[in-house]
């Protein structure tokens, strides 16, 4: 993208949005639409992208946006409405345990599906005392990613 290259050099925070609208639900709960409304959030472009592409083969989840920084999954989850957030922990402004926290206290029923490199028990257990409903690793498959999605708490 042309303003990508642009908000390197500034140093301005890149906020990617899917160019085609998402569809607007009669009703706003996950069950009634059949569909789940996705934000995937990692710093790292290519998983995004990466994840976004197997997330988009399902044909309940829907991904709505991308933020590569905390503080831009705050501000598009209050923007695009997503029902689950996909974090990363480790991301640079506002780390993932920070941005599960205030997700969670703004819009206790967004849920947030932690994902890391990260696996060592202490990092599940702040992601999860944070509000997050699950830690999985990106090593994972990604059908485990989908059911964790998938599933209601």
């Amino acid at each position: 993208m042309p303003g990508e290259a642009a908000a390197q050099k500034t140093g301005a925070p890149i906020l990617s949005i899917p160019f085609r609208p998402a569809a607007q639900p009669a009703t706003d709960t996950p069950a009634a639409r059949q569909r789940f409304r996705i934000l995937l959030v990692d710093d790292h472009k290519v998983m995004r992208d990466g994840l976004a592409a197997l997330l988009e083969e399902e044909p309940d989840i829907e991904v709505v946006g991308q933020a590569g920084n905390g503080r831009d999954a705050i501000t598009l989850t209050g923007q695009l409405k997503p029902d689950v957030v996909v974090m990363d922990v480790v991301m640079p402004i506002i780390n993932g345990e920070e941005a599960t926290r205030q997700i969670r206290a703004q819009w206790p029923h967004v849920r947030v599906v932690a994902l890391s490199m990260l696996e060592e028990d202490t990092t599940r257990e702040r992601m999860l005392k944070a509000g997050a409903e699950v830690f999985l690793s990106k090593a994972g498959p990604s059908e485990v990613i989908a059911a964790a999605i998938r599933h209601s708490s």
